[in-house]
């Protein structure tokens, strides 16, 4: 819990915003799956993960 209320940085309150963004747009446009899309964004913000977090889109070093 203490993670989440600190150690906010520039990129993680932009991510945070582009997910309200999304959001807001989704009601506007009355669209479920931006809405959930946005939803996921601020998660992600909120607990500090990326998509790449797990080494997940690193790559092998060639020998």
């Amino acid at each position: 819990m203490k993670n989440i209320l600190k150690a906010w940085s520039l990129f993680r309150i932009i991510r945070f915003l582009v997910g309200v963004i999304v959001i807001i747009w989704a009601i506007q446009t009355h669209t479920l799956i931006i809405g959930i899309f946005g939803a996921m964004i601020i998660v992600q913000a909120i607990v500090n993960t990326t998509c790449c977090d797990n080494n997940a889109c690193a790559t092998r070093k060639r020998d």
